[in-house]
């Protein structure tokens, strides 16, 4: 049955006027696609939120926010109970913290608190999904009107398999930096025609940067796209880009008092937003808004084109002038003896070449349908192109940029995928047969991509008997295996029948322990505390005697152990046969290490209690267990 077709039906059901009005709002395709969207979403991921946190960084977001909820001030950013005494001082923004926590408070005004903080972890994504589906229809109406708004809504319902970052439970701020994105990017699309467009798009891509700076690239090509219509179209652009780049400005400032109190603003960072990058982005901004008030005075687009460019340089001298390392990146104050042990293997800065066989159908799928679209895009849009119109390159431009960034950078990917979902609507509004045969969108869609190469990609790694020998052990392996990983809810919860204390393990299990339990932990995976994570590798790799030296040193009480877990040792190594994580996997335990029981048919994890040499075990610890606020009780 054609899509017409099941429209004359539909609309014979639905023949009321006030329904026929909600129908035909603008916002009804909208708010249909993330109701069905989020609805499925929560269906297929229900389950995993009383098994997992997701991964470390959603487990050390909900830590933050229980801290703030605890009282902690704006600007308390430090978390004490991770490398004690110094703590954590972590980069992210304050702003998620408090989204999520006035989330939970307003959800504990209807359920107890264990309830309104799954529900929190549960809606939080999908919340941030909703002005991500506003963004990208901006985007396709931008340029084919609603003409093909039924079926970009079953695109992106077919294409959720590229939102994963909107999944139940991921509560970091990946999801809220990627809905601010495109929601910025569509406003910036509508800037010359819709006033408010301009503004508001200048305010969205300033928090964009507050929340996190490895979007710079795409949000600031958004302020780049008015920029350049203005050289070449100065009478379409010179009001608009006026309206963003001052709001622009003004917020950055703001984002940055939010950040950091004015007291602090003689502080520098490479990682997060501080005065070395809001007052670049500002200065540039209000140099590009003052240089539109003499529109009249450079008549050539050579003459603007000179006047932007020494707006965009005195940004970057400033930048330098603030803090020069920082042209190094993120992690240019990060201590290199970190990077073999630790940051070279955090597979979200890895290219996603860097293991091309593992990762085989990843690298398909994600070269393979862009470069498809791309095709398609070529094929239909192919005649326009004779006519200039900045915002179609611009689109086509920072979607093949963040392809290339996302090469070389995991967690850059999925900002690329997304860019590409509004080309392929735009393209298939210029396909004709779409609109008689709308089994063409689900041909075209990642879901039906992603089964094709998983398939393809399989049956190629399986081509060899050898090959296929690994393949098949691996899935044996993988069914024998517990269930319940090492960073599992219940597996985690169990180490609340010891008493609270403070743990050395290995980094990544960390932010799950501060969340589940009232211990603390040595370390965790994060590159503001790369003395801890150094020191963390030497006492696991190290022999028995040196170990107990460096962990009476730091008043250890736990040593926790995971099966099958390895850690590297400094420089990259692999630890030696004598060293202490070693011995534990092989269940040579040294005599200062006793053993604490932990619930849990096959649990995977073992801790042991340190104790002073030729001293003998005592009593049981269970008796000695803390029972944990009910706020962590709660993510069960």
């Amino acid at each position: 049955m054609a899509l017409a077709d099941i429209e004359k039906a539909i609309a014979k059901r639905f023949s009321h006027p006030w329904l026929k009005r909600i129908l035909g709002h603008p916002f009804t395709p909208i708010i249909l696609t993330w109701l069905v969207t989020s609805a499925y979403m929560l269906y297929a991921h229900y389950d995993a939120l009383f098994t997992s946190l997701n991964d470390t960084d959603d487990a050390l977001r909900l830590v933050e926010m229980q801290h703030f909820l605890d009282g902690a001030g704006w600007y308390d950013m430090r978390i004490p109970r991770m490398n004690p005494p110094e703590g954590l001082v972590s980069h992210w923004s304050r702003l998620i913290d408090a989204g999520l926590a006035g989330l939970y408070l307003f959800l504990s005004l209807f359920l107890s608190p264990e309830k309104a903080l799954l529900w929190t972890r549960a809606l939080w994504p999908l919340l941030m999904l909703l002005p991500a589906i506003v963004g990208i229809f901006l985007i396709v109406r931008r340029f084919v009107g609603r003409a093909i708004d039924k079926e970009l809504a079953l695109l992106l319902f077919l294409a959720g398999i590229l939102l994963f970052q909107f999944f139940p439970a991921r509560v970091d701020h990946h999801n809220a930096q990627a809905a601010l994105l495109m929601l910025g990017w569509g406003l910036v699309l509508w800037a010359d025609r819709w006033p408010f467009a301009a503004w508001a798009s200048g305010f969205l891509i300033a928090m964009d940067l507050a929340i996190g700076l490895e979007i710079a690239p795409y949000a600031l090509g958004a302020t780049t796209v008015l920029v350049v219509g203005y050289v070449f179209d100065p009478a379409r652009f010179v009001v608009p880009l006026r309206r963003h780049a001052l709001t622009l400005a003004g917020s950055m400032v703001i984002f940055l008092l939010l950040a950091l109190p004015p007291s602090r603003w003689n502080e520098t960072a490479c990682d997060a937003l501080a005065p070395n990058y809001a007052f670049p982005v500002a200065l540039t901004a209000l140099l590009l808004a003052a240089l539109t008030l003499f529109a009249k005075h450079l008549r050539t687009p050579w003459l603007r084109l000179a006047g932007m460019a020494a707006a965009g340089a005195s940004g970057l001298a400033l930048l330098i002038a603030m803090d020069p390392s920082c042209l190094k990146g993120p992690f240019a104050h990060v201590d290199p003896a970190v990077r073999p042990i630790w940051l070279d293997h955090v597979k979200e800065v890895q290219p996603i070449y860097a293991d091309p066989w593992e990762n085989l159908t990843l690298l398909v799928l994600y070269l393979f349908w862009p470069l498809l679209m791309m095709v398609i895009v070529y094929r239909t849009w192919r005649p326009r192109f004779l006519a200039r119109d900045i915002f179609r390159w611009a689109l086509i431009a920072v979607a093949l940029l963040a392809l290339m960034l996302g090469l070389f950078s995991a967690r850059l990917a999925p900002y690329a995928l997304m860019f590409f979902l509004p080309l392929i609507g735009i393209s298939m509004a210029l396909m004709p047969k779409v609109k008689k045969h709308p089994a063409l969108v689900l041909g075209l869609s990642p879901l039906a991509l992603t089964l094709v190469v998983s398939l393809s990609t399989e049956a190629i790694k399986n081509a060899t008997p050898e090959n296929a020998s690994k393949a098949a052990s691996a899935k044996e392996a993988s069914k024998k295996k517990d269930k319940r990983s090492c960073m599992n809810i219940d597996t985690v919860k169990s180490l609340n029948a010891a008493p609270k204390g403070l743990i050395l393990t290995h980094s990544d299990f960390g932010p799950a322990i501060l969340a589940l339990t009232p211990h603390s932990v040595v370390s965790g995976p994060y590159h503001r505390i790369d003395k801890a994570i150094i020191a963390t590798s030497r006492m696991l790799t190290a022999e028995a005697d040196a170990a107990y030296a460096m962990i009476r040193q730091r008043n250890i009480d736990y040593v926790l152990y995971c099966l099958k877990v390895q850690i590297l040792a400094p420089g990259g190594k692999k630890p030696g046969e004598k060293a202490l994580w070693v011995r534990l996997s092989k269940g040579d335990v040294p005599a200062w290490l006793k053993p604490v029981p932990l619930k849990g048919k096959d649990n995977p994890l073992r801790l042991y209690r340190v104790v002073k040499r030729h001293t003998a075990q005592k009593g049981s610890d269970a008796s000695l267990a803390q029972k944990p606020p009910a706020l962590r009780q709660g993510l069960h």
